[in-house]
């Protein structure tokens, strides 16, 4: 459905009077897993495979994983800095 609706195109004299869908969800969403959750949970992957499907661009997935590990290497080196203080 999501797809159907992403895809869709009415037909307009110009692209101010296009047709536009917002599609919006209230499922509370985590992009991790924690140690405590059970084996079978992998929020990441989830994570993943809902980017994939929204950004439907192998090139801008890429990009996007790439800042995702920029910021986690971030936090690393800050952490590391903190705890040297």
């Amino acid at each position: 459905m999501a797809e159907h609706l992403f895809s869709f195109q009415q037909h307009a004299e110009d692209a101010a009077t296009a047709a536009r869908v917002l599609l919006l969800s209230a499922t509370p969403y985590k992009m991790y897993t924690q140690s405590q959750e059970s084996a079978e949970d992998d929020h990441y992957e989830d994570f993943k495979t809902t980017l994939e499907f929204l950004l439907h661009d192998e090139a801008r997935q890429v990009q996007f994983h790439d800042r995702l590990r920029e910021y986690r290497d971030e936090l690393f080196r800050l952490a590391d800095t903190v705890l040297k203080i």
